[in-house]
């Protein structure tokens, strides 16, 4: 099966001049040969004298986020607690920002489905012998 995000938008309705901002929401509502969980998110403390915490997305993971970042909530150990979700959920000021923001996630996702492609082939770069090579026994035989 071919590795493939099918990303969904969503937008609050906008007008000049009777909203301030509007909210953008992109989940990836299917996914094959690859996690839906590919926005990373931090945590961080919204409140110190109560400990509160809340998640605020940062980017889209790149192949080494998806390997170390949790899905759902970060370890509680970690510092910085990242993890990652299966949707981005933010506020922007216009309409303009949206259609922009929108079009960076998009273009990230395609970078990322595009690079785990890639990595899908090796190829070779090189090999070094470390070390003396064995003797092999043919060859110390026939000095006998």
């Amino acid at each position: 099966m071919a590795r493939f995000l099918n990303v969904r938008w969503l937008t609050s309705e906008f007008s000049d001049g009777n909203n301030f901002g509007m909210r953008v929401r992109m989940e990836v509502t299917d996914a094959a040969d690859v996690s839906r969980a590919v926005f990373a998110y931090l945590m961080i403390p919204r409140n110190p004298e109560t400990g509160e915490e809340a998640g605020e997305f940062d980017h889209v993971c790149s192949p080494a986020d998806l390997e170390e970042f949790p899905e759902n909530e970060p370890n509680q150990n970690a510092r910085p607690r990242w993890f990652r979700l299966t949707y981005v959920d933010v506020l922007v000021r216009s309409r303009t920002e949206a259609d922009d923001f929108i079009q960076l996630v998009l273009e990230d996702l395609r970078g990322l489905k595009a690079t785990l492609d890639v990595m899908d082939t090796l190829v070779e770069e090189g090999t070094e012998l470390i070390g003396d090579a064995p003797v092999s026994s043919s060859s110390s035989s026939s000095s006998a």
